[in-house]
């Protein structure tokens, strides 16, 4: 008869719990396979899960990319960075992982004993065991479990079959994984589909940018959705979800416009998570502004390209449209399939709108919309004739007085460095030397020329010989004090009178000779600036020829900075551009073209307006506009150049800006006498 000791059935005990313990991990790593899981986040909880159940000191897993290189996905343990660095640098590592994934099947491989290696052993302290990811069709990764290798074989071969076991279940995952996304894609095309036919229906703004608004809300899970049209570089706010009055004077608005201004302006999208730090700090007060005025805990602004460019092997970035603003009052939002979702809708918002604009921005569109809405072109063909040409004649007044194009004042002016420095005589003189010519290129500092002054010259001579004459009285005056020391007191004073005297004439001379010298020195002539000499025939106009105090003797211009065109607006046009500049907060826009490059339109900005009006020899008044123009879009100029130049003062009806000389006149010369 046998008794069975209690170690024996400690042993037992400690297996069956052992054994339990495998089976829960198991029916985890099960739970985990059916999962809505991304690859990374699953395959770091199976291998916690396999790492736990086998006891083992980590793991990692490889999965194949589409050039069959192996990249690690996910790993776990404490010590498998460690492990991992080592086998980096283990040459066959990469070999024994594609030779698991080429076979499918599993294999170990041992750590290395002293001088006893083989071509499986690795440099770790680790048994390692690869376990195949495999499908029907191929392998999609290896499983690697880094394990202590003091085990019997028996044990490894059922640590091999378990790892198996649990890569099928990831298998699985995967498989699943792979039709939720088949899934997904249809679900999006089908939501795309249905978004673009109902955002395409109409080829009215208005109507577009609403459906596109209110579609977009409810598809995204937003809160608001807000749609905004770009034209001639003003953003407009078209639609808001759920709105179907807007308040374009209200504070929201206005920010909402901001906020579509900043994106824009830099076709970059702007995502908003309840943290100002973390976007751009030419953003950040715009946001902070807007968030005064709205309850919106996140905020994303997506740019609409044209659509129509799309397709374009143009390597610049398409023209900006508009922008879509989506809020949600929670701070942080995430949700892969909307985020998705989100990419395609944006596309077909962006497509519609470009075309909805471009219907509404063609000449007569308003006209032809209110004949379209009668109830049949011919029963207009069916009035009588004097019907017809009243209502025709009557669309084209309404036409001239309400339909609006660019209203522009078209000016002459003069192109010049920004940088230009006059140079003047500092003295009377004649030019002695003439240094340099029309065209040539100077540097600070540099002398231009010198002048001659015999006049100077005599006058500084006198006063250093009256300065040696005095120095000398000086020391006679001083020995004699010197030698005189027993003399009366009366004597004394004196003798130190007189030096006295002549110390100050000195001290007074010495002034007066550093006084001459400095006006010596003023003779040469030094360029204030570098750049170019731009007076032409210097040589004939200068050379050996007398001059003044303050006589300009030529112009030295730097032509590789920024230029400035000087445009002469009639005094006339001066009201269109101040009520311009009240009207907008923008730049005024300056188109111009240049005699020497026909053909060619370049732009510009109004700098300044001269607060006082000029005449000209003719007697026509006008003000001078100073334009600012960048320089790096022009090609090589010359100073004075004659330029013609267009100011754009906004919009004005299409028979206002035809014919408003014509209203100027009857309203100064007719109606004003009257």
């Amino acid at each position: 008869m046998t008794t069975k000791t209690p170690h024996s059935q400690v042993d037992k005990q400690s297996l069956q719990a052992t054994l339990i313990q495998i089976r829960e991990r198991a029916q985890n790593i099960e739970q985990l396979s059916e999962q809505n899981l991304v690859p990374k986040e699953f395959f770091r909880l199976f291998l916690d899960e396999v790492v736990a159940a086998m006891s083992a000191t980590g793991g990692a897993v490889w999965i194949a990319s589409s050039d069959g290189k192996l990249n690690l996905l996910a790993h776990s343990g404490d010590t498998t960075k460690n492990i991992l660095k080592k086998l980096h640098s283990w040459d066959h590592h990469e070999e024994l992982l594609q030779k698991v994934r080429s076979n499918s099947l599993c294999q170990m491989s041992s750590p290395a004993k002293g001088n006893i290696q083989d071509e499986n052993s690795n440099p770790t302290d680790n048994l390692i065991l690869f376990s195949p990811l495999k499908n029907n069709e191929s392998c999609l990764g290896v499983v690697e479990i880094f394990q202590r290798p003091n085990n019997s074989k028996e044990t490894q071969q059922g640590y091999l079959r378990f790892i198996e076991q649990m890569a099928r279940l990831a298998t699985r995952f995967l498989s699943n994984r792979k039709l939720r996304d088949l899934q997904d894609k249809q679900t999006v095309w089908k939501i795309a589909d249905e978004f673009s036919r109902q955002v395409h229906a109409s080829l009215d703004v208005k109507e577009t940018s609403y459906d596109i608004a209110n579609e977009l809300r409810r598809l995204v899970q937003a809160d608001r959705v807000t749609v905004t049209t770009k034209h001639k570089n003003k953003n407009a706010v078209s639609a808001i979800s759920n709105l179907s009055q807007l308040d374009h004077r209200s504070n929201t608005v206005r920010q909402l416009i901001k906020l579509s201004k900043t994106v824009s302006e830099t076709g970059q999208e702007l995502d908003y998570q309840g943290d100002l730090e973390k976007i751009n700090e030419h953003h950040k007060q715009v946001v902070q502004n807007y968030l005064e005025h709205s309850d919106s805990g996140s905020i994303h602004i997506l740019p609409l390209f044209d659509g129509r460019s799309e397709n374009t092997d143009s390597e610049e970035q398409p023209e900006v449209i508009g922008t879509l603003i989506i809020e949600r009052k929670e701070k942080e939002f995430s949700n892969p399939e909307i985020e998705s979702r989100l990419t395609v809708l944006q596309s077909h918002s962006a497509l519609a709108l470009s075309r909805a604009l471009e219907h509404e921005n063609l000449f007569m569109i308003p006209f032809l919309k209110t004949l379209g809405q009668m109830q049949s072109v011919k029963t207009l063909t069916r009035c009588p004739k004097w019907i017809v040409s009243t209502v025709l004649t009557v669309a084209a007044i309404l036409t001239l007085c309400y339909y609006p194009i660019e209203f522009t004042v078209i000016s002459p002016g003069t192109l010049a460095p920004l940088n230009q420095r006059e140079v003047f005589a500092s003295d009377i003189g004649v030019i002695d030397s003439l240094l340099v010519q029309n065209g040539d290129d100077v540097k600070k500092g540099q002398v231009l020329a010198t002048l001659k002054n015999p006049e100077l010259v005599m006058q500084k001579e006198n006063i250093a010989g009256e300065l040696i004459a005095t120095q000398r009285s000086l020391s006679a005056a001083k020995v004699n004090l010197f030698n005189n020391r027993k003399s009366t007191p009366v004597e004394q004073d004196q003798l130190h009178a007189q030096v006295k005297q002549l110390e100050q004439s000195e001290s007074s001379l010495l002034k007066q000779l550093t006084l001459f010298e400095r006006k010596m020195e003023a003779l040469v002539i030094k360029s204030p600036i570098s750049g170019q000499i731009v007076t032409w025939d210097i040589n004939k106009i200068l050379n050996n020829r007398p001059v003044s105090r303050g006589q300009r003797l030529m112009t030295v211009a730097d032509r590789t900075n920024s230029w400035n065109v000087e445009l002469n607006m009639k005094e006339d046009d001066l009201g269109y551009l101040q009520k311009a500049l009240e009207n907008t907060d923008e730049k005024i826009k300056v188109t111009f073209t240049m005699a020497t490059h026909p053909g060619e339109v370049f732009e510009g900005f109004v700098a300044e307006i001269h607060n006082q009006a000029n005449e000209d020899k003719e007697g026509n008044r006008f003000v001078q506009v100073k334009v600012e123009v960048n320089s790096e879009g022009l090609p090589p100029l010359y100073s004075g150049a004659a330029i013609q130049g267009k100011i754009h003062c906004g919009e004005k009806s299409i028979g206002y800006v035809w014919f408003h000389d014509v209203i100027e006149f009857v309203q100064n010369k007719i109606l004003f006498i009257m």
